[in-house]
């Protein structure tokens, strides 16, 4: 009988089938019988203790060192099987089905012992899926050792298996599945090359503890997962390998990525579990079970984590806060806190106290909120600093010309922008020592502001552009605000109607719906008084400074109305002057709001 070639990482039962078919042999049987196997119907060749590989060697002609590297010989512990030198469980070999990738197929006809391994659902040479049924519908079998008609052959109607279509695995999922392959390759020097990428917090780890840790991690990472091991490939080949990719990325970043997983898991919960349908804490407990962990290298990995995390250890309780201190610290009620730690305002560390899963705060996370607080400053503090609206500070924030306090905690536990002080400080320092000296009329910006109307003033914009040396400005200490300190030439008033602050070309940055009564006056250019009785619609409740006028609203009542205010700018008169000559041409006047903006264009010939 012709003899065939053994291909490097070719499994055992596909070595012989291929002699079978290459030799006519049409069944499986014909071989386990001549190789001293008692019972008929055992189709396995690679599995079967009772099988004589010297027999098998001289049938078919192959060397016996070529058998014995590919049989799965079975540990002390009963429970696992060496697959090129890693102690994979019994139940995770597939022995039964022959699974096959259709490109690999194409490639070269042979049975990969990889495609042995059931949590393996795919094939690193093509990256497609494995399958193991026929393809055609009229057939559609499970394809099995039995029938020896080629190993790209269906066992039943012999159709060609390279034909079958199959999904591929997806780009990013890539990288980190090559790594189980390497870590179950017959190459001694592969394996070491990626157990060296791993952590040094692993300590000393081996292949074997590696590939069970990892499968111990897919149902931590995805708990649909079936239940059982014994039945997890019989999850979806997507399923599988997403998971199988997260979990070795979680060993990448021992212990890590392990713990921000579970606290994440464990962040949204509001019962008593860990979020995670149990999986976490399972995995937690695997240390505790030889027969659940029977390498002493994995489960002493999984003692150290549970140890880490162990909130009742006096070594790790300055790491974590119970909600009780981390109220009491940024003095917040209880429930206002833990809904702000659910929403990811806080982050959640994941702790385990006598055995049970718990949500705890981060203690350096709320010491740090000390120095927040302490540089924190509301957002109309600095607008009566600078003399603008609340708006034009957001604006100069949406610039980065000043900084909003970096955790996010302020920004969802109060209405407005929290801002930096120190950054407030820099700013206003800064606008002081770059003005200079100028001649001429000048006015304060303030009052020069006053120009614009229709619109809401772009205060960011006319106070970067002075930053940035395109308008000459001096400085005038000793002043209330800022817009009253810098004055700018008189000549230089009507330049500030070209400016515009466009949001398209700024960071995201999310502006206030609503703005103040004061706000508003300042951009419909009227007193207090005027601007009270024009916005009496909008009540604000006694002794508050609630914010209750749209911006949209006051957006529409300037295009509307034109003041005295903004039409002496215009016209370069008084304001009794250009308030006497509008009604002398006839300007309709609706108090308190002032003069129509439309009729003032055209019979006042003011520009658009």
């Amino acid at each position: 009988m012709p003899a065939i070639t053994p291909i490097p990482g070719e499994s055992f039962n596909g070595l012989l089938h291929r002699w079978a078919a290459a030799n006519f042999i049409d069944s499986m049987l014909e071989i386990t019988r001549q190789a001293g196997v008692e019972y008929p119907h055992v189709q396995d060749v690679a599995l079967n203790e009772r099988r004589d590989l010297s027999k098998i060697a001289e049938i078919t002609g192959v060397p016996l060192p070529e058998l014995q590297v590919r049989t799965l010989p079975a540990d002390e512990d009963g429970l696992t099987r060496k697959l090129f030198g890693v102690s994979v469980r019994k139940t995770d070999l597939e022995v039964r089905d022959r699974r096959f990738a259709p490109a690999s197929l194409r490639l070269s006809a042979h049975h990969r012992a990889l495609w042995m391994v059931r949590t393996i659902s795919f094939c690193p040479e093509t990256w497609q899926y494995l399958r193991s049924t026929c393809h055609r519908d009229q057939c559609g079998v499970t394809q099995q050792w039995s029938s020896t008609f080629g190993i790209e052959r269906c066992g039943r109607c012999l159709a060609d298996l390279r034909d079958s279509p199959s999904d591929l695995v997806p780009e990013e999922e890539r990288e980190a599945l090559h790594a189980l392959v390497d870590l179950l390759s017959p190459d001694p020097a592969r394996k070491r090359s990626i157990l060296a990428t791993l952590p040094a917090s692993l300590g000393e780890i081996t292949p074997d503890a590696a590939y069970e840790l990892l499968i111990r991690l897919m149902k931590v990472v995805d708990p649909s997962l079936p239940a059982a091991r014994t039945n997890m490939h019989l999850a979806g080949p997507h399923q599988l390998s997403s998971a199988m990719a997260q979990a070795w990325r979680i060993l990448q970043s021992w212990p890590e990525g392990f713990v921000g997983l579970a606290a994440e898991r464990i962040r949204a919960r509001v019962t008593r579990d860990d979020g995670n349908q149990g999986e976490s804490m399972r995995f937690l407990s695997l240390w505790r079970n030889r027969s659940q962990l029977s390498d002493p290298i994995a489960r002493r990995i999984v003692k150290e984590i549970s140890d880490f995390i162990d909130i009742s250890d006096p070594v790790n309780a300055a790491r974590f806060l119970t909600l009780n201190a981390a109220a009491a610290a940024v003095g917040l009620k209880q429930s206002r806190l833990s809904n702000l730690r659910r929403a990811g305002v806080l982050r959640t560390r994941f702790a385990i106290r006598r055995d049970r899963p718990m949500a705890a705060f981060c203690a350096d996370e709320i010491a740090s909120l000390n120095v927040g607080f302490e540089d924190r400053m509301s957002i109309e503090t600095a607008r009566a600093q600078l003399g603008i609206t609340c708006h034009g500070v957001e604006q100069l924030v949406a610039l980065g010309l000043l900084d909003e306090v970096a955790h996010p905690y302020f920004r969802a536990r109060y209405i407005w922008v929290p801002l930096s002080f120190a950054s407030l400080k820099a700013f206003c320092g800064r606008v002081e020592t770059e003005g200079r000296p100028i001649s001429g009329p000048k006015v304060p910006l303030d009052m020069a502001a006053k120009v614009i109307g229709g619109r809401l003033k772009p205060w960011g914009a006319m106070l970067k552009m002075l930053l940035d040396g395109e308008l000459d400005y001096e400085f005038l200490g000793g002043l209330k605000t800022l817009a009253k300190a810098i004055h700018i030439r008189t000549s230089d008033v009507p330049r500030l109607r070209s400016i515009q602050f466009d949001t398209t070309s700024i960071r995201p940055f999310k502006f206030q719906a609503l703005m103040s009564k004061r706000d508003a006056a300042d951009t419909l250019n009227l007193g207090p008084n005027q601007a009270t009785r024009l916005l009496s619609d909008h009540i604000t409740p006694r002794g508050s400074r609630s914010v209750v006028v749209p911006i949209e609203a006051v957006e529409k009542l300037a295009a509307k109305y034109v003041s005295a205010a903004e039409l002496a700018w215009l016209l370069g008169l008084s304001k009794t002057e250009a308030y006497f000559l509008a009604k002398r041409c006839g300007v309709p006047h609706s108090r308190p709001g002032g003069f129509l903006r439309s009729e003032a264009i055209e019979r006042l010939d003011l520009p658009r």
